[in-house]
């Protein structure tokens, strides 16, 4: 998406994020404003983490800026009120979700 050290996301790129993490937790069965327990399928190491963070919770690095960092938790919010139902993306767009596209199914290459 960026670097948002010094600067937020534009108002679309906000509303593109808020519609993804909205049908992506709806998908995976995740809390959006809640956590998550990650296990290590190699080490079987656990941690216990926001189901939505930045690259900063797992490792050193500045990602994704300041700014952007500081508002996960209206990312949080927001995305869970878009996961609800609430059929806009919340912020200040107030742009209807597009309706998520029938995919078709996937052949099994392996039969």
């Amino acid at each position: 998406m960026g670097d948002f050290t010094g600067a937020m996301p534009s108002p679309a790129q906000w509303g593109s994020l808020i519609n993804v993490l909205a049908r992506l937790s709806a998908a995976l069965n995740l809390n959006p404003a809640g956590g998550v327990r990650y296990v290590n399928p190699e080490s079987g190491a656990a941690s216990d983490r926001w189901a939505i963070n930045g690259h900063r919770d797992w490792m050193g690095t500045g990602c994704p800026g300041d700014m952007m960092y500081n508002a996960l938790g209206a990312v949080r919010g927001q995305t869970a009120a878009a996961r609800a139902g609430l059929g806009i993306y919340p912020g200040s767009t107030g742009i209807p979700m597009p309706a998520m596209p029938q995919l078709p199914e996937i052949p099994n290459l392996g039969s």
